[in-house]
């Protein structure tokens, strides 16, 4: 299985889920990576977890968290020795929003309204499971192109949402730092980034 897409502390691939029959996205998270971890809870509901109480990455346990319509569906995962594999639904006629856009170069007002309506109600599941995203953008929004549903991907920047100030920025901040070294020669020149 080929990564299809390499992004921070976790790399994506496509792959087939062979018990079910369809398409499956797996995605590693690397554990030297994770900055902030959380026990994971029964909120999903009917079933009971069995893993309930487990030690795992915040991105999992936000995941589980928000899992139902309107979200990419996280199937199962499983603790590995570097890091933690998501698998994850991935509807076969699926296209990015950014791309969705690109192609089409506008929408029309009824879809146009119609998407966002579908991301604003995903963004208000979140806050009322208590989640933050963080980083809602087109590239994290899937668009199921034979249902014209709306899924919101890459809770890797989430947190916990909190009634009080933000203080911790998510894996950005020790790059941030870094670009920001008062003294210039400190600062990465651009091939250090890339």
């Amino acid at each position: 299985m080929a990564p299809r897409e390499e992004t921070g502390p976790a790399r994506r691939a496509a792959g087939d889920e062979l018990s079910l029959g369809s398409q499956a996205a797996i995605k590693r998270v690397s554990r030297e990576r994770i900055s902030e971890w959380a026990r994971l809870g029964s909120e999903r509901g009917q079933r009971e977890e069995p893993r309930k109480g487990a030690l795992v990455a915040l991105e999992l346990a936000l995941l589980w968290k928000v899992s139902r319509p309107g979200f990419v569906r996280l199937l199962d995962w499983f603790e590995v020795p570097k890091g933690f594999a998501l698998l994850m639904e991935r509807p076969q006629r699926c296209q990015h929003l950014w791309y969705f856009l690109h192609e089409r170069r506008f929408l029309t007002e009824p879809v146009g309204r119609g998407l966002f309506c579908q991301v604003l109600e995903a963004m208000g599941h979140c806050s009322s499971r208590g989640v933050l995203h963080r980083h809602i953008k087109a590239e994290n929004v899937l668009i199921d192109l034979a249902t014209g549903e709306v899924k919101l991907i890459d809770f890797g920047c989430g947190t916990i949402l909190q009634d009080t100030f933000y203080t911790r920025m998510s894996e950005c901040q020790p790059l941030i730092r870094w670009c920001l070294c008062m003294e210039p020669t400190d600062r990465p020149a651009l091939e250090d980034l890339f």
